[in-house]
């Protein structure tokens, strides 16, 4: 009989929890260097837009994208902390991209000096994009957590 020193049973759990953590730790790290590269789109669509706290939320919206970004490239893929940090920023930056979604469809929809919606309406889609990202890379980093839960238990 022939011991290993290596269980290969082991060795399978860990690629299968390393497959959701990578995946989950690509896809937001794509997203928010996505969301950072087009905020130059959301500036020329807050320039025709007259609500000031527009801009506020856009700042902030992209800060937090940030922290999400550095917060997935910090997290270690067997620890709870960095991973729970991530899923809250990944919270509160969808919570500002659905309010400054909200604010550009409200200029859209009763703003009577914007003429031409056709920036603002494609800085809307860009948001739209960036949070599904988002929510598709929470979705994806919560199954790695309950994968990981369910190992710990």
């Amino acid at each position: 009989m022939k011991t290993s020193l290596i269980n290969t049973e082991d060795i399978r759990e860990f690629i299968k929890y390393l497959t959701t953590y990578s995946i989950s730790k690509a896809v937001l790290v794509v997203v928010s260097v996505m969301n950072l590269i087009i905020t130059n789109d959301y500036v020329v669509a807050i320039l025709k837009m007259e609500n000031e706290i527009v801009g506020f939320i856009m700042f902030l919206y992209v800060l937090f994208g940030l922290v999400v970004l550095f917060q997935s490239v910090r997290m270690s893929f067997d620890k709870w902390g960095g991973s729970i940090l991530t899923v809250i920023a990944i919270g509160i930056t969808l919570w500002l991209g659905i309010k400054f979604y909200n604010l550009c469809n409200v200029a859209v929809l009763t703003q009577k000096s914007l003429k031409d919606p056709t920036v603002v309406i494609y800085a809307m889609r860009l948001i739209r994009f960036t949070i599904i990202g988002y929510i598709i890379g929470l979705g994806i980093l919560i199954t790695h957590l309950v994968k990981l839960f369910k190992s710990e238990a």
